[in-house]
This record gives structure tokens, sequence and C-alpha cells, in this order.
């Protein structure tokens, strides 16, 4: 649960991290196209009010012009009059020096003069330029008195209908333009000090929205943590715990009303798979005597048995339930027959229903004795019989007057004998009991049956010992072949005895012919070569 936290936290922190980037990104561009609309507007107003000014300046200075040079002309013919008549000089005054009086006087009270001398902050220019040339006329004062731009009156006009950046003096402006009679009147913003106040106002923006997001992270995350993650891992602690085998498992009072239903839906399955045993042990009573249930579910990693089935299997319930576990993985046969250290014989039926496995124990022991009882009771009977009582497979009398007769009967006889011996078998014996070895040998007795032909003599010679007699000719790659796919089958079929108790068999052969032609010869040869093979370290084979 606490990578369960650390990923959530990492989440959060994550949306936090790219909400933060994004929403900085939007605000800087909603507040630097504010910023360049609201300069646009302000562009706009100024222009207009300079506009507005110059109307008024031009039709004012037109009258006061009038009245102005009306009363200096009476001035200085006056000043004229009494120079000459009181100082006796010549002080004419020229027509050109009057027009230049005059000419001086207009641009003390013109656009030019007006726009020079209105103050603006250096990141700004009001300017005027002639509609004609596009000669620069004037520029505020705070400012460069030049504007160096490409095809500036081609880009001034342009400016007239759309407002727009141009590159003048070598930087970038927002540029507004109004033509005013024969002047193009314009407003011109640097556009680098735009983005620096939107800069500076997304920066407090950020601030401020990474402080937000920054709370909001923190409550949800405890928010999270406190109402939903303690309430999982109080849950998860509790399941665990009953996986684990404890039974006394509570959930306690969970915060939200949807972790109290799980809760009480949790308690309820545990209560229900916990009535597992008692529910085996009631079909238990109703199916009889010597019948035993267990469950095994591997998604839980849980087993169950009814009342008496730890009895019947001689173990504790911790070895019963490993017994159970590894039948499931292994994937055991449907059915087959337990031996067990306690001498009980039990036949146990599985059946497998997905992540489930059923075993119903079913105590033989007293069938099962009586049945050895009446198989050695038939064996006395019979005496020297054909048939191996145990094994069904034929005795060692019946092979040898087989042979002997396959041997008269044939000017040059052919075929194999073959000797077997079931290595480490006492152990069996020894540790499980001669039931559980009684079981191997029948199971060896029918890999033989089905490991040769019909017409092949296959016998018990005793105890562990077996010998196959295969009529006819043979060739050595083939017996080879045969006696080796033997070998490997029996490691398959006796897999469990291989592992526990180092189960093989070795296996000596020798070829019939006109040399050997006699059965106790050839008993000892092949007798020989299998003890050969044993000597060279068992499970394997040796031909003679």
């Amino acid at each position: 649960m606490k990578k369960l936290c650390e990923k959530i936290l990492t989440i959060l922190i994550s949306i936090f991290v790219v909400s933060s980037l994004l929403l900085s990104a939007v605000l800087y561009s909603a507040i630097y196209y504010m910023e360049i609309h609201t300069e646009e507007l302000a562009a706009r107003d100024a222009v207009d009010q300079l506009v507005d000014v110059i109307l008024q300046l031009e039709e004012a200075n037109q009258k006061a012009k009038e009245l102005f040079v009306e009363d200096y002309l009476n001035r200085m013919s006056f000043i004229s009059y009494l120079v000459e008549d009181c100082l006796e000089a010549d002080l004419a005054i020229s027509d050109a020096q009057w027009a230049e009086i005059l000419e001086r006087y207009q641009n003390m009270t013109n656009v030019v003069s007006y726009i020079r001398n209105i103050p603006t902050q250096l990141s700004r220019i009001l300017f005027a330029v002639d509609a004609q040339t596009g000669e620069v006329i004037g520029v505020s004062r705070n400012n460069v008195q030049t504007m160096e731009m490409e095809n500036r009156l081609e880009r001034l006009r342009d400016r007239m209908d759309t407002p727009g950046v141009e590159w003048i003096n070598g930087q970038e402006y927002l540029v507004v333009v109004e033509e005013c009679g024969p002047y193009l009147l314009g407003f011109a913003s640097e556009m680098g000090e735009l983005q620096n106040r939107s800069v500076q106002y997304a920066l407090f923006g950020m601030i401020s929205i990474v402080i937000v997001l920054l709370i909001v992270t923190m409550i949800v995350y405890y928010s999270i943590k406190r109402y939903i993650l303690r309430d999982l891992t109080m849950i998860t602690e509790g399941i665990e715990r009953f996986v684990s085998g404890d039974r006394q498992v509570e959930f306690p009072q969970a915060y939200s009303q949807e972790m109290n239903v799980l809760c009480r839906n949790l308690r309820l399955l545990i209560e229900t798979v916990d009535n597992s045993s008692s529910r085996l042990t009631l079909l238990v009573e109703q199916l009889g005597m010597k019948v035993e249930v267990y469950e095994y579910n591997s998604e839980l990693d849980q087993c169950y048995f009814s009342r008496n089935a730890f009895e019947m299997l001689g173990v504790s319930e911790a070895e019963a339930a490993a017994m159970a576990k590894e039948a499931y993985e292994a994937g055991c046969e449907p059915e087959s027959v337990k031996h067990l250290r306690s001498g009980r014989v039990v036949r146990v039926h599985r059946v497998r229903n997905g992540a489930t496995l059923f075993g119903f124990l079913y105590d033989i022991t007293e069938e099962y004795e009586k049945e050895h009882q009446l198989r050695t009771q038939l064996q006395h009977a019979q005496g020297e019989s054909q048939r191996d009582s145990l094994t069904g497979l034929y005795n060692r009398k019946y092979l040898e007057d087989a042979v002997t007769d396959y041997v008269n009967k044939h000017r040059d006889p052919k075929g194999v004998l073959i000797s077997i011996d079931m290595d480490n078998f006492k152990k069996i014996n020894d540790t499980e009991g001669h039931l559980e070895g009684d079981r191997v040998l029948l199971q060896f007795a029918r890999l033989l049956e089905s490991s040769f032909r019909a017409c092949d003599v296959k016998a018990r010679m005793g105890g562990d010992e077996f010998a196959v007699f295969l009529p006819g000719e043979v060739s050595e790659q083939a017996l080879r072949q045969k006696l080796e796919r033997l070998i490997r089958d029996c490691r398959i079929c006796l897999a469990e005895k291989y592992e526990t108790h180092g189960l093989s068999i070795s296996v000596g052969a020798v070829f019939l012919d006109r040399e050997n032609a006699d059965y106790k010869m050839l008993y000892q040869l092949s007798d020989a070569a299998m003890y050969t093979a044993k000597n060279n370290g068992k499970d394997s084979l040796q031909i003679g």
C-alpha cells in the first residue's frame, strides 16, 4: 500500500506540474495578447486625440495668424518709422526678410513644433510623416528623432487599415497610423516592453496558480490518503491475514459508505469461506463412513478438510494442506491409490474446477488387505501355475518352459532374452511399506505389458526382478532403441519414486543363437549383462 501511495503522489505531482506549465503558457499568451490589444486601443486613442488637437490647432492658428500678421506688420512699420525719423537710419525691411519672419512664426505654431513638444515614454513614439513623400516631419521629444524603415511610406500606409508590427530603428514596434490632411500621424509602441510587461504579469499569475494548485494537490492527496487509502490498507491487511491462516479477521468502521459496504461484503465472504470445513463435514456425514473430503483453492491458497480427514491420512493439517497443494500444482491423475505411512490404503478421487481442486478420500484398507489375502491364498492354491499372483505376468517356471520349447522347435533359433532389475526398490518397502512396493511392481508390470508385443513373454522372476523373451530375429539397433525407450518410460511412469528414492531399472540383454541355445546359459548371460549395467551406475542398459 505504501507503493500505491507513492504512485498516487507521483501522479498528483505530475498532474500538478503539467497543469502549472499549461496554465502558465495559456496565462502568458492571454496576457500578451491582452497587452497588445490594450496597447492598440491606447494607440488609436492617442492618434485620434492627436488628430483632433491638430485640426483644432490648424483652425486656431489660421485665425491667429491673420490677426498676428496684421498687428505684426503695423508694429514693424511703426518701429521702422521711428527709427528712420528719430535715428535717421535706413532700416527698411526687404520682402525676403518679411517672408523669413513670417515663416519663423508659422514654424512656432505648426504641427511639427506641437509633436516635438509632446512628452512620451521612451518605449512609445508619436510621429508625423509627409503623406506624399514619406519624409519624417516630427517625432515626440523623448525619442530618437529619426525613423529608419524600409519602404517607410508604403509600410505606414498599410498600417492605416490594420495595425501591426514593424521594424523601426532596428526594433519591433506595434504601429497605428491615421491620415490627417497632408500628414500621416502615427503611434509606435516597442514590442520588447510589451513582452516584458506580459512576462511580469504572467510570472505573478503563475506563482499564484502554482500556490493554488499546490494547495489543491496536497488537499486531494491528504483526502485520498485519509478517506480511501487508509481503508484500502486496512482491507488489504485483513485479507492478507486471512490468507495466511488467521481466521479472526475484523474490518473496522470505514470513513465512506462505499467502503463500509465493501467491508461488510468481505466479512460475509470470509465467513462463507471459513465455513467450508463445516460444509464438507456435513457432506461427508451424508455420504457415510470411511469417506472424507477436502477443497483446495489456489487463488486464496487455502485448503479446507472435513472433520476426520487428518485422522484418516495420519498427518497434521499443515502436511495435509501441503499434499493437496502439491497435487494441484503437479496436475495428478484424477484417481490414485495412496499407501500411507500409517499403513492405511486410501483411494483419492480428484475433481478440478478452475482454480479449485476437490478431493474425495476413500479408506480401502480393509478391502485391500482382503484382496491381498485372497491373492496369496490363490497363489498357494495354484502352486506352480503360469502366472505371477501379484502382477499377472508369467512366472519364472513358465518363462523357462517357453524359451526351452522355442529352442527345441527351431533348428537355428533367434531371439533375445532381457533381464531387468529395479534399482533402490528396497527403499520403498522400508520407508513406505510393502503395500506401496506392491503398487510400484504392478505399475511396472503394466509398463512391460504396454512396451512389448503380445507374442513376447513377460515374466516376473521374483521380488523386483523381471525378464522378457523376444522370439525371432531382432537387430541390435532396434533392440537398443526399445530398451532405451523402456528406461525413459519407466522414469516417467514412476516419476514420484524416481525423484524421492532414486528408483530406476538396470537392463541386460543377450541374443539367442546356436552357441547359447540353452535357457540356463542364456539367463546367466543376460543376468550378467544386467549386473554390468547396474555396476555402471544403474538406470542404464547393457547388451551382451
